[in-house]
């Protein structure tokens, strides 16, 4: 990808930012490999390290088209949609096993939030894969995940929260950059675990000098919640993630 399409694509990208924070991302990030454009603001980016294709079309159906005709032809990829154009093309191609709604959330400001005024005793620290099996248990929106997560704690985008050193909860990054993965362990619950890891994982990725942003499943009004909370921006409408995987 040459700087001239990177500013072209973030040129077109930035007339919706919330909902396009992701792609945007990836750019500023160099996370994407390459770039393609159709009619006069669609979008579409194909990460470097992943199977994945983020697409951007918000009402042209012929450039949606265009766009979704160069996504691989096999399974096993997965793609970020957003805008009416790109959600009907995509759904109308057949293809896709799944399709699962997401709220785009922002911390747009440039200072992280503010430490509660009692702050839970707890030390965060990256996960090591000893936790990984414990981990993938736990993760209440998809339990059968230990694969997933020994590759992100491998990839350093996984943190655990210890109370007196007892494993209590934890965050990541997904490998696409969003912020997640949030559990807190049942008897660990309503002490301000959740909002501690969330405050210190925006408070580290604003360090690193990026957007922190989070994607919720439609239907999780807790994380819906505790982002509001803290003061984050959505993102108008949703994105969708278009899964081509067969499991």
């Amino acid at each position: 990808m040459t700087a001239e399409e990177k500013n072209r694509a973030a040129e077109r990208l930035s007339a919706s930012p919330l909902l396009n924070v992701d792609m945007l991302e990836a750019l500023s990030r160099d996370a994407a490999e390459a770039v393609f454009f159709s009619g006069a603001d669609a979008v579409l980016l194909k990460l470097k390290s992943y199977d994945i294709y983020m697409m951007y079309a918000p009402d042209d159906m012929e450039a949606a088209r265009a766009l979704a005709s160069l996504l691989p032809e096999d399974r096993g990829f997965d793609v970020v949609g957003r805008g009416a154009a790109c959600a009907a093309v995509l759904r109308g191609t057949g293809r896709f096993f799944h399709a699962r709604p997401c709220s785009q959330v922002v911390w747009t400001r440039k200072d992280p939030p503010p430490e509660s005024p009692s702050p839970p005793p707890i030390d965060i620290r990256p996960l090591t894969q000893e936790y990984a099996e414990t981990a993938a248990r736990r993760y209440s929106l998809f339990p059968d995940s230990v694969d997933y997560m020994r590759f992100l704690i491998g990839e350093g985008r996984m943190f655990g929260a210890f109370w007196a050193e007892e494993f209590c909860g934890y965050i990541g990054t997904h490998e696409e950059g969003s912020m997640g993965l949030l559990e807190v362990f049942p008897e660990y619950q309503r002490r301000g675990v959740g909002s501690a890891l969330s405050r210190w994982l925006i408070a580290r990725e604003l360090a690193l000098g990026h957007i922190p942003y989070g994607q919720i499943l439609e239907g999780n009004f807790r994380s819906e919640k505790l982002w509001e909370k803290l003061g984050s921006a959505f993102a108008p409408g949703r994105i969708i993630w278009f899964s081509a995987w067969d499991d």
